[in-house]
């Protein structure tokens, strides 16, 4: 189990990772934005005592970000549709990119939320690996869902074009 002063110290390094997650399912509104990081935070010490440490502390924090963002918007629409936020916080895009970035993130919000996610996450740098056990699947079928998202993605686009 996690005390509160470790508790305290994951929070404020994994803060930009909540924040991402939050403002993906917030439609870039800063007022739910807040909320959903308020509801994540809650979602982590309400599961701290459920950590063994099997995972990384980040790995968790995916987990729970994601659940709790994603079943927050459960009861509000019937499917989530994510706003991206282009790349890393860190790492904006080049201005003569926009229009690629752009079109990507269209074709990714056409996908449905569960691929989405998975999408994502995989934008976000994450292994294969990373994402099966962030989303609690095996690495098998993590490769296998990555792999029809992407040709789903390209479909789209031919079908765009």
């Amino acid at each position: 189990m996690i005390d509160e002063t470790e508790f305290v110290q994951m929070i404020k390094l994994q803060e930009p990772l909540i924040y991402k997650v939050c403002y993906l399912f917030a439609h870039r509104n800063p007022d739910e934005v807040r909320d959903l990081y308020q509801d994540v935070v809650c979602a982590l010490w309400q599961s701290r005592r459920r950590f063994r440490g099997d995972c990384a502390p980040k790995t968790w924090v995916y987990r729970v970000a994601l659940n709790t963002v994603a079943n927050h918007h459960r009861h509000k629409l019937k499917e989530v549709i994510i706003r991206p936020m282009p790349g890393n916080i860190a790492m904006m895009p080049c201005p003569e990119n926009d229009e690629l970035v752009d079109r990507l993130y269209d074709l990714i919000s056409r996908l449905p939320a569960k691929d989405q996610k998975i999408v994502y996450l995989y934008i976000d740098g994450l292994s294969v690996e990373e994402i099966a056990e962030i989303l609690g699947i095996s690495y098998n079928a993590a490769g296998v869902r990555l792999h029809r998202i992407k040709k789903t993605l390209i479909q789209l686009n031919k079908k765009m074009e």
